[in-house]
């Protein structure tokens, strides 16, 4: 049983969570169990409704492999071509390496005023639109 980021002020159960973590993703044997693993443990520690895995290429700002959980494969491709390039978690990814948390970054708020969050609104309600539309039909 996973515990939950959070449960000890002084860090003791985020340090386990971590540590079975790293321990579930130890014994894979291939890529796509490693990232299969990760995504469904990595929220155990960050609580989020959605999870993207990125492996980036050398001095390139294209990914060479993207894996997610929570987030429509659709709404994804359509993120890689409209909102990329605004998106400010994904600049300072691509300039730092090293992996950093959205809301970390600019804090609910601030990604609700930046012009990727309008994107990615846009793309989801045209997406369910189209759902309920075809629905109906």
């Amino acid at each position: 049983m996973m515990r939950h980021y959070g449960e000890d002020p002084n860090g003791q159960r985020t340090l386990a969570v971590l540590e079975e973590i790293i321990s579930s993703i130890s014994n894979k044997q291939d890529l796509e169990s490693l990232e299969s693993e990760y995504l469904n443990t990595i929220t155990h520690l960050i609580p989020a409704h959605a999870t993207a895995l990125y492996l980036l290429q050398p001095n390139r700002i294209e990914p060479k492999r993207i894996s997610a959980r929570g987030v429509d494969r659709d709404f994804l491709l359509y993120y890689e071509k409209q909102g990329r390039d605004l998106d400010p978690l994904r600049h300072w990814i691509t300039r730092q390496r090293v992996p950093n948390q959205s809301q970390v970054l600019l804090g609910l708020k601030g990604w609700q005023h930046h012009p990727v969050y309008n994107i990615c609104w846009c793309s989801v309600h045209r997406f369910c639109h189209a759902v309920s539309h075809c629905q109906w039909r």
